[in-house]
């Protein structure tokens, strides 16, 4: 459960004995300028789910179909319950990988689809049928065997991708951006569904995914990369509230860069001051080498902001809803989300987002454009992402 790369990784721990271990791998694509992948490790336990999360061209895919052996890795290896798979052929690696196409026979059933690869591999006919039955139930298509593919809805052929993976019983599951050829609707439904599919059968899966909110919602760990690295390993809990950069806040949710400067170290506790803005303290263990009066930069997430009436000082409303530091702030753009309002406030030059519960009636409506507002936050709002530029 834990990732390093070639350079220090602030999220790694050491490793209990893993099932699933990725050590150094790398590759460069002829002609391409720079690797696609450097030096990129981790480790996953058994029944574990890992999101391969990061931007398009981060080389989460390629690491995904080197574990595949799709891919051949110039260095680096894979091991499976301590089996090093290198120079192990795709078919004897005994992985399941569902592709972003789904890649299915159109011209076949749902049960020839999902039984293709157990026929490939001489399973006999009534244990073919067998497995085909118990992965269609899994899956929740029981019933539509005889079903041409071609007749299907996009989240039913997803399924049935899904469950041709499983029907060769594989240790290993892999799945590339399985979700990203659904509507939104579907894909939150899929999500909870390949999530009891993975846990009811223990199943240990890396997935390759863009879209944070999949990743945070359905993994166990996070593996989030770029420009071919791993740049924060952890729980989605940690790689969110935690981040190890100003990449990882920026990418992962939305948040708040803003540059201070250290002013003091006190019971553990560190002051950095925000010009314009206010004051935030993180842990003074957190600053690791950075010295006092040193610039960094602090990332606030936008839930973490309060945002009150102008006059709430004159209306009694400190004592229950003010934080330990606060400002005046102007509203600038106001985004009705259903259950939350996302205000941007411009505080002395500054664009901040802060993000509150959508009320009820009246209260729906929030603050308007123009109003002045009072931005308020408790002092261990911020994390600290680093050194400012």
């Amino acid at each position: 459960m834990t990732a390093a790369d070639s350079t220090p990784n602030p999220a790694s721990a050491a490793a209990p004995a893993s099932y699933v271990q990725v050590q150094g791998l790398a590759k460069r694509y002829p002609g391409q300028q720079g690797t696609a992948v450097e030096g990129v490790s981790f480790s996953l336990a058994r029944g574990e789910m890992l999101a391969l999360l990061g931007p398009s061209g981060c080389g989460k895919t390629t690491v995904l179909r080197m574990v595949a052996g799709l891919v051949e890795a110039d260095a680096g290896r894979v091991l499976l319950a301590g089996r090093d798979l290198t120079g192990v052929p795709v078919y004897k690696r005994n992985i399941g990988m569902v592709f972003q196409s789904y890649a299915l026979f159109p011209h076949m059933t749902v049960a020839e689809n999902v039984g293709f690869g157990l026929e490939m591999q001489k399973v006999d006919r009534t244990e073919r049928g067998r497995r085909v039955r118990e992965s269609l139930d899994l899956v929740r298509l029981e019933g539509l065997d005889a079903r041409p593919v071609r007749q299907l809805s996009g989240g039913q052929q997803q399924r049935v991708a899904l469950a041709r993976a499983l029907a060769s019983r594989p240790d290993v599951l892999l799945l590339d951006e399985p979700l990203s050829n659904l509507d939104a609707k579907l894909r939150d439904e899929m999500r909870v569904e390949i999530r009891r599919i993975q846990k009811t059968l223990g199943m240990t899966t890396l997935f390759v995914t863009h879209d944070q909110d999949e990743a945070l919602s359905m993994a166990d760990q996070v593996a989030l990369m770029h420009q071919g690295r791993i740049v924060q390993f952890g729980t989605p809990r940690e790689v969110y509230e935690e981040p190890a950069d100003r990449f990882v806040a920026d990418f992962i949710g939305r948040a708040n860069l803003l540059d201070g400067r250290i002013v003091s170290h006190m019971n553990g506790q560190a002051c950095i001051a925000v010009d314009g803005v206010g004051m935030f303290s993180v842990q003074a263990r957190a600053l690791q080498s950075l010295a006092p009066q040193g610039q960094v930069t602090l990332a606030v997430r936008p839930h973490r902001l309060q945002v009150l009436p102008a006059q709430a000082v004159s209306d009694g409303l400190l004592d229950d809803a003010l934080g330990e530091d606060s400002v005046p702030a102007v509203v600038e753009s106001v985004a009705y989300r259903g259950d939350l309002l996302a205000y941007g406030l411009r505080v002395n030059g500054q664009l901040l987002q802060a993000e509150v519960a959508a009320g009820r009636g009246v209260d729906a409506r929030g603050f308007g454009l123009g109003e002045p507002v009072l931005l308020t936050w408790q002092s261990d709002a911020a994390t600290l992402v680093g050194r400012s530029a």
